[in-house]
């Protein structure tokens, strides 16, 4: 397989981080035959020109928007004089996630994105009208992406499954996320198209509150995603709760790379598409 340099945009951030670091990791790089960038993406919020990772020894520079589109045609030109794989990875912020992915259409850039926000239907006719493979998923943890599909099953095999349910969401992520959680949303929409009324979604970015009602260690409050959702039938007097709790980035990333390695093999044999997490499980 042809080798690969990834770029991360939106390395600033603590996702783009943790998963930069970890492609530079000796380890994942002899693994995969990847390697990392040395641009970035960013945006306007982010004042610094360059960032270091893995010890501090690697520099990433960092290009804010008015510099996007040469940083992306210096990096394809290198993949190009190279002979490598070019894929982009995303965490940009809720807002810019239709333009990013215009763009990384229009260039013929296949890319992961594991941004929620957006307009979700837009992105998605986006990418199936260009001639690249991507991946977009709002939850890059595959073992949640596992309990989703579940989900999914149910509503697929079960119509009318939870009729006269009332659905209350409460979720909890750390207090620099400012948008719902687009896996609560999209678990709603699955309990709803069984038949329940969703009556409540509560979002929670207090970190005392995290700490003691939904006793959240403080080693984590500035990284989590802690889901509860509940369907009552008070007149079957039936409850049902299910929830799912992370601690910390570590299975976002690991996700992360799974993807990776699906979407080189959809790269090396030409294939093109819109791409989930659950493409990525059953390695389709």
């Amino acid at each position: 397989m042809k080798n690969c340099f990834i770029m991360v945009n939106s390395i600033a951030g603590k996702m783009g981080r943790l998963i930069a670091e970890k492609i530079k990791n000796e380890e994942s790089k002899n693994r995969e035959d990847c390697d990392l960038y040395s641009h970035s993406l960013v945006g306007d919020d982010v004042t610094e020109k360059c960032v270091s990772i893995w010890d501090d020894a690697w520099l990433i520079d960092l290009y804010q928007p008015k510099k996007h589109q040469v940083a992306l045609e210096e990096y394809l030109k290198y993949c190009a004089d190279v002979n490598a794989i070019s894929i982009i990875i995303d965490f940009t912020q809720p807002s810019a996630v239709n333009a990013m992915a215009e763009r990384y259409c229009q260039l013929e850039i296949p890319f992961i994105m594991g941004t929620t926000g957006g307009d979700r239907e837009v992105l998605r006719q986006t990418v199936l009208n260009a001639a690249i493979p991507a991946i977009v998923a709002p939850n890059m943890a595959k073992h949640v992406v596992g309990l989703m599909a579940a989900i999914v099953y149910i509503k697929e095999n079960f119509p009318g499954f939870l009729n006269g349910f009332k659905l209350i969401i409460e979720e909890s992520h750390q207090k620099t996320k400012t948008d719902p959680s687009g896996t609560a949303k999209a678990i709603s929409l699955d309990f709803q198209g069984m038949g329940a009324e969703e009556i409540g979604f509560y979002l929670e970015r207090d970190p005392v509150r995290q700490t003691y009602y939904w006793g959240i260690p403080a080693d984590y409050l500035d990284g989590h995603g802690h889901h509860k959702y509940a369907l009552v039938n008070e007149g079957l007097g039936i409850r049902l709760e299910i929830g799912h709790h992370i601690n910390g980035r570590n299975p976002y990333v690991d996700g992360t790379l799974d993807a990776i390695s699906f979407l080189r093999k959809k790269i090396q044999v030409g294939e093109t598409g819109y791409f989930t997490m659950i493409d990525v499980l059953k390695g389709a």
